[in-house]
C-alpha cells in the first residue's frame, strides 16, 4: 500500500452534489508516492495525522507549502532505518527500512509540488 501526493483542482459536480477533486495531468511528473510507513513518517513532520484523515485528504497549496518549509527548517536529518525482520508468528515479514536523509529528500520533492500547485491554482491531494 502507498500514499501519493498530487496537485489537484476541486470542482463542484451537480451530478454528485459535492466537490470532486481531480488530479492535474500536467503535474504527473510531480506525483510523489511513498509506502504507507514512509508517508506516515513524513506526514508526521508536516502535522498531518494520516490515521485521523482516513489516509487521504487535501490541503490548500499555500498551507501545505508552509508545513513543508517549517518541517525542513526544524526537522533533524532523518537517520534512516535499516532493513529488518519484523518479529511475530506467521509468515516472515521484512521491513525494507529507509535510507538516511529520506525525509529531507521527500520534503524537498513536496516543496516542488507545492510551488507548482500554487503557481497553477491547485491544491495538494493525498491518498
Amino acid at each position: 500500500m502507498s500514499v501519493t501526493f498530487t496537485a489537484a483542482t476541486r470542482t463542484f459536480s451537480a451530478e454528485f452534489g459535492a466537490d470532486v477533486i481531480m488530479s492535474i495531468p500536467a503535474a504527473e511528473e510531480l506525483e510523489i508516492n511513498m509506502s504507507n510507513s514512509n508517508a506516515f513518517r513524513v506526514c508526521g513532520t508536516l502535522g498531518i495525522d494520516l490515521e485521523a484523515e482516513g489516509w487521504c485528504g487535501s490541503l490548500p497549496a499555500d498551507d501545505f507549502l508552509g508545513r513543508v518549509l517549517l518541517a525542513l527548517a526544524i526537522e533533524p536529518v532523518d537517520a534512516g532505518v535499516p532493513a529488518h525482520e519484523l518479529p511475530g508468528t506467521g509468515p516472515r515479514w521484512i521491513e525494507c527500512g529507509r535510507p538516511e536523509g529520506y525525509a529531507q529528500e521527500r520534503l524537498g520533492q513536496l516543496r516542488e509540488l507545492a510551488d507548482w500547485a500554487i503557481a497553477h491554482g491547485a491544491e495538494i491531494s493525498f491518498g
